[in-house]
């Protein structure tokens, strides 16, 4: 039961696999308790567009399936794979300093928005008490030293 969701038993054998995939993925661009917090809103995001689309009503109207576990798993890797992004943002030389132009970089300012954003997720996680205070330092010292 993850924030009034239920998952199936299939579901749930597809979740066990899906993290420990995650787990061994080395170049994702979280990791821990809050690659898990992500992953499980993708998942919960995933079942509602499932169930918006599909009409579903009653009591399956907050079950969680294993296709909703594989497809979420699918995005989220796509989305925090450090191949494909820089600093968690999708990296586009046309925001990379030109030296020729007087404007800064954008690529410089997202990531400076991105770090603030990822820094007060992580406040947000701690004060849920989702994370302990260790994790917390821990995921900060990563977050701060990119």
């Amino acid at each position: 039961n993850y924030r009034g969701y239920e998952i199936n038993q299939d579901g749930e054998e597809e979740l066990r696999k899906s993290i420990v995939d995650l787990s061994n993925i080395s170049d994702l661009s979280v990791k821990n308790a809050l690659m898990i917090t992500k992953f499980l809103d993708k998942v919960v995001r995933i079942q509602s567009i499932r169930v918006y689309n599909d009409k579903i009503i009653g009591k399956n109207i907050n079950l969680i399936n294993e296709i909703d576990i594989r497809k979420s798993k699918e995005q989220f890797v796509k989305e925090n794979l450090m191949k494909e992004s820089v600093h968690n943002i999708k990296y586009d030389d046309n925001n990379v300093f030109d030296e020729t132009s007087y404007s800064e970089s954008k690529l410089y300012y997202k990531r400076n928005i991105n770090s603030i954003d990822e820094l007060l997720k992580l406040k947000n996680l701690l004060d849920l008490k989702l994370i302990n205070k260790d994790e917390f330092n821990l995921l900060k010292e990563d977050l701060l030293k990119n």
